[in-house]
C-alpha cells in the first residue's frame, strides 16, 4: 500500500487481519505473562490468538471481493473461533466493524473511523457487566480519538494516530483497574488490542508486520493472588445455542445470575456464549432451554490459576546430605531436595528433580563442591531454565536460601543470595580413617579433626574437644551466631555434654543446635 493511496482494498484489509494474527502469535506469552483480570488464568494472549486465527483461516477458505463480504466473514470466523472473555469482546468488536460496512464497499478513513466507533458500540453491548481498565477502556479510546481525525489525513497517519492513543490509554489501564495496579501491569486484551492495531499500521504504511517473538515480562515476583477480584467462580464455559429462536439478549438475562464475565453474541440463529460460573450443569440446562447446547470449552479456572502461579514463580531445587538437613532445606523454603548419603547424586536424579518442580524457572542449589559439575551439567540438559547457585556446602545453602525473596526478579535474587553465603565461615568435625600428617601435628587412624578452610586445623581424642577446638578457631570477635548441625552417629545422650561444654566456652554467642543427619560428619558448623 503506497502513502498515496486513501482507500483499504479488499486484498490490503485481509493482509491487516492476517499481520495482526502474525503479530498476535508472536506475542502471546508476553500478553499471557499480564494477565490479571478478570481472572489471572494467564490465556488473554492466546485466547485473542486463536480467535484472529479463525478469522484468517476462514479468509484464506473463501476468497471475498469486497470489503462487506471480507469484514463480515472475518466477523462471523471470529465469533465462531472466539475464545474466553477476550476473544469474545474481540468477536464482537469486529461484529460492530463489519455492521458498519453493510452498505457501502468502500473502506477510507471516514468509514474506517465509523467502523471502529460501531465496533467499540458492539463490544460494550456484548459485555454484561463492562469493566474500564480493560480492552474496552483502549477501544473506546480509539473511538474517541478517530472523531477528530480529519478525513484528508493519509492512511498511514490515521493509524499512527490511533495507535498513539490506544497506547496511552493502555498505560492508563492500571489507574482505572486497582487489581492491575498491584501486579504492576497493564491490562492484557487492551495490549492485544495494540498488537493488532501495530500490524493494521504495518500494512498501512506498504511494510511486512514486525514479526519479533516477545517473551514474558520479566518483571519481579507478580503475585496474582492479591488480585481481589479473582476467581469469584471457579469454571470458564463457552458454547454454542443453536435454534430458531435463540436471542442473545434472553440467554443473557437467564445466565446472568450463575455467574460473571458474561458475554453472548449471535450470528442468525446461533448464539455464542462465554460465562463464568460455579454451576456448569445449571447453564447447560438453561441454555438448552432455548435450543441446541453445544459445548466449546470448560476450564477449571482454579487450576489454571495454580499452573499460573507455578509459572510465575521461581523453584529451588537443593542437594542435601541428610535427612535432617533436607527437613531444614524444606522448611527454609526449597520446593524440591535430593537427599543421598553415601553416593553423590547422578545427573539423572538432579534433571529428575528440576523437572518436578513446576515452574518456569529453577535454582539448583548443589551445596557440595564435587556436586556442582553434574548441577552445571543438568542445567544445561534441561529445556527449562536452571540456574546453577555455586553453593559448595550445605551451610551455604541454607544461608542463601534464607536470603531469598520471592517478590524479587531472578537476577536480584541470585545476587543477593551469592552474597548471604559468601560471608558464611563453615567447617566440620569427623573421624580420621587412617593416619596422616597435618602441617602442625601428625593424625592417628580414629582421632577427631576439626576441617575448615579446606584444611585440618585441630585434633582431639574426644568428639566434644574436636568441636570446641574447631570453633575457638573458627569463631571471631564479628561473628553472632553459630550453627551446629549433629551427623546421624552422634547419640542424643552424648549431645547433653557437649551442648553444655560448647556453651560455656560461647556465653556471648547465640549457639543455634539442629539435627542435620549427614553421615560422613560428626557435626557440620556454620558461622554468621
Amino acid at each position: 500500500m503506497t502513502k498515496e493511496q486513501k482507500e483499504i482494498s479488499p486484498h490490503v484489509f485481509k493482509d491487516m487481519v492476517v499481520a495482526a494474527y502474525m503479530v498476535l502469535d508472536a506475542e502471546k506469552e508476553y500478553i499471557n505473562s499480564m494477565n490479571v483480570f478478570p481472572v489471572p488464568d494467564g490465556d488473554t494472549g492466546t485466547n485473542m490468538t486463536l480467535t484472529v486465527k479463525a478469522a484468517v483461516e476462514g479468509v484464506n477458505r473463501n476468497p471475498c471481493s469486497t470489503i462487506s463480504q471480507l469484514s463480515s466473514l472475518v466477523a462471523d470466523q471470529c465469533l465462531l473461533g472466539a475464545r474466553g472473555n477476550s476473544g469474545m469482546i474481540l468477536a464482537n468488536f469486529f461484529k460492530g466493524f463489519a455492521q458498519s460496512l453493510k452498505l457501502t464497499d468502500k473502506l477510507d478513513i471516514s468509514n474506517f473511523s465509523k467502523s471502529l466507533i460501531e465496533g467499540t458500540k458492539k463490544a460494550y453491548q456484548s459485555v454484561r457487566n463492562p469493566v474500564e481498565g480493560t480492552i474496552l477502556t483502549v477501544m473506546n479510546a480509539v473511538a474517541q480519538k478517530v472523531k477528530e481525525i480529519s478525513s484528508k489525513e493519509s492512511l498511514n497517519t490515521f493509524f499512527k494516530k490511533i495507535l498513539e492513543t490506544a497506547d496511552h490509554a493502555q498505560r492508563q489501564t492500571p489507574e482505572l483497574l486497582p487489581q492491575l495496579k498491584r501486579a504492576g501491569v497493564v491490562d492484557a486484551g487492551g495490549q492485544g488490542f495494540l498488537s493488532i492495531l501495530k500490524a493494521f499500521l504495518s500494512v498501512a504504511e506498504g511494510k511486512k508486520a514486525e514479526v519479533v517473538k516477545k517473551d514474558r515480562l520479566s518483571l519481579p515476583f507478580v503475585d496474582y493472588s492479591t488480585c481481589s477480584n479473582c476467581l469469584h467462580y471457579r469454571f470458564s464455559q463457552e458454547f454454542f445455542v443453536e435454534g430458531d429462536s435463540v436471542s442473545a439478549e434472553k440467554i443473557g438475562s437467564s445466565l446472568a445470575s450463575l455467574g460473571d464475565s458474561l458475554v453472548v453474541s449471535q450470528i442468525e440463529n446461533k448464539a455464542r456464549v462465554h460465562i463464568h460460573t460455579d454451576f456448569p450443569e445449571k447453564v447447560e440446562r438453561e441454555s438448552a432451554s432455548f435450543g441446541k447446547f453445544t459445548l466449546v470449552a470448560k476450564d477449571d479456572m482454579l487450576a489454571q490459576q495454580k499452573a499460573l502461579l507455578a509459572q510465575n514463580k521461581i523453584g529451588i531445587v537443593a542437594v542435601s546430605p541428610g535427612k535432617g538437613f533436607s527437613q531444614i532445606l524444606y522448611e527454609t523454603g526449597a520446593d524440591a531436595v535430593v537427599t543421598f548419603t553415601r553416593s553423590k547424586p547422578s545427573v539423572e536424579e538432579l534433571l529428575e528433580a528440576c523437572a518436578g518442580v513446576e515452574c518456569r524457572v529453577v535454582i539448583l542449589f548443589p551445596n557440595d563442591g564435587d556436586i556442582l559439575p553434574s548441577a552445571l551439567e543438568a542445567s544445561r540438559l534441561l529445556p527449562k531454565e536452571v540456574k546453577v547457585l555455586p553453593t559448595k556446602t550445605v551451610q551455604e545453602g541454607i544461608a542463601a536460601l534464607l536470603s531469598f525473596d520471592p517478590q524479587n526478579s531472578l537476577s536480584a535474587n541470585l545476587r543477593f543470595m551469592e552474597e548471604s553465603f559468601s560471608q558464611i565461615k563453615c567447617g566440620a568435625v569427623a573421624r580420621a580413617v587412617r593416619p596422616c600428617e597435618a602441617p602442625e601435628f601428625a593424625i592417628g587412624r580414629n582421632d577427631y579433626i576439626g576441617i575448615s578452610d579446606g584444611r585440618i586445623q585441630v585434633k582431639a581424642d574426644d568428639l566434644g574437644s574436636a568441636l570446641l577446638g574447631l570453633l575457638a578457631k573458627m569463631v571471631g570477635p564479628e561473628d553472632e551466631a553459630v550453627m551446629i548441625y549433629r551427623g546421624k552417629e552422634v547419640r542424643e545422650a552424648k549431645m547433653t555434654e557437649i551442648e553444655s561444654l560448647i556453651e560455656s566456652h560461647f556465653r556471648e554467642r547465640e549457639i543455634q543446635w539442629y539435627y542435620g543427619g549427614q553421615l560422613h560428619y560428626h557435626f557440620i558448623v556454620g558461622i554468621a
